[in-house]
Parts: C-alpha cells; structure tokens; sequence
C-alpha cells in the first residue's frame, strides 16, 4: 500500500475520468452538467519545502505535502477558458500569499488555495502534526472576513476526496440550505 493512498488514490481516479483534453464532465445545481477542467503541475522539489519551512515557520501536515510531491498545486474544476475553479497553491504561491494576507489572517492560518479570488482555503498550522495525519487543521473563509473562517472538520486529503465525490461543489456549504432556504436563495 502507498504511503499516501487517499491523496493518491483520488487524483489517479480523477485524472484516468478525464478526456484527453483534460475536460470532466460534472452536475451542478439542478441537473445542468458542465466540462470543466482539472490541472496540475510539476512535484514540489525538497528545496522548496526547505525554503516554505524556513521563511514561514509553519507547519506542513504529512497528507499536504504528500499532495505537494505529486503535484505541486493545481486548479480544480475551472471553466477552461472561463476560468474558475480551485486554484490550489504551489509552495512559491503559498509563500506569496501567506506574506499577503498574513496581517490579516487569525494566528497560526495560512492559504494553501482560492476559488474565484473571493474564498481561502486555509490549513491552521496550529492543529497540524507532521507525524500523524488525523488532525482537522482546514478551513475555508471569505478573502474580506478572515477574523471567521469555517471550519471543515478534515484534513488535506479528506477535504480532496470529498470533493472530487462532490464534483468540485463546495460540499461543505450544504448543509446550510434546508428546505425552505434553499427555495429563497435557488430562485
């Protein structure tokens, strides 16, 4: 068994779904389907973890940087040429955008993605031990109110998993809509 299955396991899944031309054909809300792509780059290199460690001072859980040696970020679910979608951070990214938003965000929180430039994914470094993978450390937040982002109540891997099942709908909103706030807001 791989050291990293879960992260593994997901993204050879998503990526043996996928045309060759990288389109994956997804349902959204009320039965429309959409191509979207998925995108991925190059493994992150030992110096670039050395270099993310050194000048941020914060923790990588194992799940993420096993992420991070397969594919040293990517983009989830955009549109194509529309764009869109999960941007998820390389480790030059992460860096830039810690030492971006870093007064902003609450102690120990740094960004590891974006979605359309107006929501965070965030691990807490706080929760995180490099040596154990069944912490909860990440978070989702508004880029304009990171004094209270949500708690996702997962780690890296869970978090990619779900939402590959999820085809790339933000799961974690669902809960919010019942019966009755769904038909107010879904008009």
């Amino acid at each position: 068994m791989s050291t990293f299955p879960i992260v593994h396991l997901t993204l050879q899944k998503l990526k043996e779904r996928q045309s060759e031309k990288n389109y994956l054909r997804v349902q959204v809300d009320h039965g429309e389907e959409l191509n979207t792509v998925c995108t991925f780059n190059e493994p992150a290199r030992d110096s670039d973890f050395k270099r993310l460690i050194k000048e941020t001072n914060l923790i990588i859980p194992p799940d993420y940087m096993d992420f991070l040696k397969i594919h040293n970020g990517g983009v989830l679910y955009s549109l194509g040429e529309y764009g869109g979608g999960i941007e998820l951070f390389s480790v030059e990214e992460i860096i830039e955008n810690y030492e971006f938003y870093k007064d902003d965000l609450l102690e120990s929180f740094y960004p590891i993605g974006i979605d359309n430039g107006e929501e965070l994914l965030l691990i807490k470094s706080n929760n995180c031990d490099p040596l154990r993978r069944d912490k909860n450390y990440l978070f989702w937040s508004d880029v304009l109110d990171l004094e209270d982002p949500i708690d996702l109540n997962c780690n890296f891997e869970i978090w990619l998993d779900r939402l590959v099942m999820a085809q790339g709908n933000k799961y974690w909103y669902w809960n919010i809509y019942t019966a009755e706030t769904y038909y107010k807001t879904h008009k």
